[in-house]
């Protein structure tokens, strides 16, 4: 949820649980060689897809290997493949060596069941470690994805592969950009989708539950504000929060819905300082249908203006966008996810998987080119404007 724009490694969030991972494999496939076993299957059964503002489709998921044998065995490459219904392949990515390294997290389990995270950069699976291997492309836009193959090649004994089915992610209803755009400055997409970068922060944020592994924020955006020479705030890099152009910016209901949690206590941070303890800081989650929830974060101290179990309409303001939580500077993170179970104001923010986010009634300028946001979403960098 922060806006830092750097290379990230992949990262557990929350208290984790040894239980088992839990997932729902579409197709597994076991590997046996010798004292070696693993089995290699999505974290979801089925994944959806979306297009991206200039048509393109944006296919994001992940893979897992679990090793339930004897000796360390080392993945020496992934392999990712997108197809259409008639088996044309539509994209194609090897991660090997570096980038292998960069899309790839290793959990290790301890004698007592506790998880953790084995260093950046590791490749080896110890006896019971599990794999996950975080992967995302663009496929053209003149044919539909179906399918999704990933394969893990290892060091010793064959690849094993595990096949996924993508279907096409409708919200159910318009989506309009949740911030407005009164002051004539773009809004920037950070933080999510890039070909350049297909592993931005959000997407490594992994929460453990004794059922499955969740991803909450895999298709979630920063929003900030810019000028016409690149800068948030005015003066440049200030320290004030009040000096950043997104401060203060009213935030609007995406879509019809119902009002689910409204955190609206938490103090706005100053510039260069987080609270983790409290990553979305204040927040309001919105139910859009019956499994899509809109979450609104960092919002500023005090300034929600609607209540749990409120109705609101696309477009409605909801609050004002502030400085709190795990955040560098004034913007709104924002997502869909698949269930909010309402817990906790902390862990119900990540026991959920992401799903894309869809919107309407607006364009992207992306360097010269401009592209209408219907039913589409912003890459990395996009500039969102009426």
């Amino acid at each position: 949820m922060r806006t830092s724009r750097g290379r990230a490694t992949l990262a557990l969030v929350g208290l984790l649980t040894a239980l088992g991972v839990g997932s729902h494999p579409a197709t597994a496939e076991i590997q046996k060689t010798g004292t070696a076993s693993v089995e290699v299957e999505p974290i979801r059964s089925r994944w959806p897809v979306m297009r991206e503002a200039s048509g393109r489709w944006v296919v994001l998921g992940e893979g897992i290997a679990k090793h339930s044998g004897s000796e360390p065995l080392n993945i020496r490459s992934v392999r990712f493949r997108v197809l259409d219904d008639g088996g044309e392949l539509l994209a194609r990515q090897v991660f090997e060596g570096q980038d292998l390294s960069q899309m790839l997290g290793v959990i290790t389990y301890d004698a007592q069941g506790n998880a953790s995270l084995k260093p950046a950069g590791t490749t080896t699976l110890g006896p019971g470690d599990v794999g996950i291997a975080v992967l995302g492309t663009l496929a053209g836009e003149r044919s539909t994805p179906t399918k999704a193959e990933i394969t893990f090649d290892f060091d010793a004994g064959p690849a094993r592969k595990t096949v996924v089915p993508l279907i096409p992610f409708s919200p159910g209803q318009q989506m309009s950009w949740p911030l407005r755009f009164a002051s004539g400055r773009p809004w920037v997409a950070l933080n999510t989708f890039s070909p350049a970068d297909p592993v931005p922060s959000h997407r490594i944020g992994l929460f453990l539950t004794p059922a499955d592994f969740f991803i909450s924020q895999r298709f979630a955006i920063d929003c900030v504000q810019m000028d016409l020479v690149g800068q948030t705030s005015n003066p440049p890099s200030s320290l004030q929060k009040e000096d950043y152009y997104a401060w203060g910016e009213e935030v609007s209901s995406v879509g019809f819905g119902q009002v689910v949690a409204v955190v609206t206590d938490q103090p706005d941070q100053e510039v260069g300082v987080a609270d983790p303890a409290h990553p979305a800081g204040n927040y309001i989650v919105v139910q859009h249908g019956p499994r899509l929830y809109g979450l609104y974060a960092h919002m500023m101290e005090g300034s929600a203006i609607v209540s749990v179990g409120d109705r609101v309409s696309g477009g409605q303001a909801l609050g004002r966008v502030g400085n709190s939580g795990d955040t560098t500077e004034p913007h709104l993170h924002f997502h869909f996810a698949d269930r909010w179970d309402g817990l906790d104001p902390v862990q119900s923010i990540f026991t959920s998987q992401g799903v894309p986010a869809l919107f309407w009634n607006a364009h992207v300028t992306r360097g010269h080119r401009h592209f209408p946001l219907h039913g589409t979403t912003p890459l990395e960098w996009d500039l969102v404007e009426p």
